[in-house]
């Protein structure tokens, strides 16, 4: 391999780059916006990577005699399984983050369409992931219903402070807490969660309720 063909770019493997990086940005766009544990960084690199590992799987070993080009472009699918379980996990007896999961799994099959070539499969491969994850957020949570998506935050008075109160309160008002977090600031326990409400007024319960409760420093309220 001389020096030349060491730094060869085509044209037609940067379009395939690129449609990678833009499917994938697209994708993970959907996932950011609701908060969840992929955004768009994570699945526009999984779909660059996966297009990249395998344009040299197809194109980087043409001067070895014996070569398979698709056993490095299979091991995208066994690199990607452990990602996918590092996003899974179990939150209050319910398993979170599967949709994310398969969607970035999706991305890194995605991304070998365009390392191949096949960018017609990619794309419209890509479009239908997008649409599958728009409809099925909207048919969970109620299709035809106007949402409210805040994002709500209670500061305790003390770091040891029980939040089983709080989070009664938000499972009663709201149809799914979406993303629940705990963590300490200035010796304080402080949680964090997405609400999914269907009225405006449960919300001003919701921060009723938890005002009263009597550990509670602090409710603040954000829209998403």
């Amino acid at each position: 391999m001389n020096l030349s063909t060491m730094f060869y770019l085509s044209p037609d493997w940067l379009i395939r780059l690129l449609l990678a990086a833009v499917t994938g940005s697209l994708i993970g766009l959907e996932r950011q916006t609701r908060s969840k544990e992929a955004g768009m960084g994570t699945h526009a690199i999984v779909c660059i990577a996966a297009a990249a590992i395998t344009i040299v799987s197809k194109y980087g070993f043409e001067d070895t005699v014996r070569f398979d080009s698709a056993r490095l472009a299979a091991q995208i699918i066994s690199g990607i399984s452990f990602l996918g379980a590092g996003i899974i996990f179990v939150r209050n007896e319910s398993i979170q983050g599967l949709t994310t999961a398969a969607g970035v799994f999706a991305t890194a099959g995605i991304g070998v369409c365009y390392g191949t070539g096949l960018c017609g499969v990619g794309l419209f491969t890509g479009i239908l992931v997008i649409l599958i994850q728009f409809f099925l957020h909207h048919l969970r949570h109620g299709s035809g219903q106007l949402l409210y998506e805040t994002v709500l935050t209670v500061t305790m008075k003390e770091n040891e402070t029980d939040i089983s109160d709080i989070i009664e309160v938000v499972r009663r008002y709201s149809k799914r807490p979406e993303r629940v977090m705990i963590f300490e600031k200035d010796n304080r326990r402080i949680l964090e969660t997405d609400l999914l409400t269907s009225h405006e007024s449960k919300l001003e319960a919701i921060i009723r309720e938890i005002k009263q409760l009597p550990d509670v420093a602090e409710v603040t309220l954000r829209k998403k």
